[in-house]
């Protein structure tokens, strides 16, 4: 869920300007990784992380479903684009 502190996902209806929360992500001194389409938003949890560093650990890549409301964590990190 969105916090503080962090980068988060949201879903921006323009028409509306309904602001609906999907998740934050640490996005730490790298950057976040993010791509989206129709049907699909994909990021990568602080893809540039080192668990030696303050920013923490690299996180991995989750894919949010538009259709079913549902996050999906793939358990890996992948650098996203397009």
């Amino acid at each position: 869920s969105p916090q503080d502190g962090r980068t988060n996902i949201v879903l921006v209806d323009l028409a509306t300007r309904e602001v609906t929360p999907i998740a934050g992500a640490t996005s730490g001194i790298g950057s976040i990784s993010i791509a989206a389409n129709n049907r699909w938003i994909a990021w990568t949890d602080n893809y540039c992380g080192d668990s030696s560093q303050a920013w923490g650990p690299r996180g991995t890549t989750k894919v949010f479903d538009r259709d079913t409301g549902a996050v999906l964590d793939l358990g890996e990190t992948f650098w996203l684009a397009g």
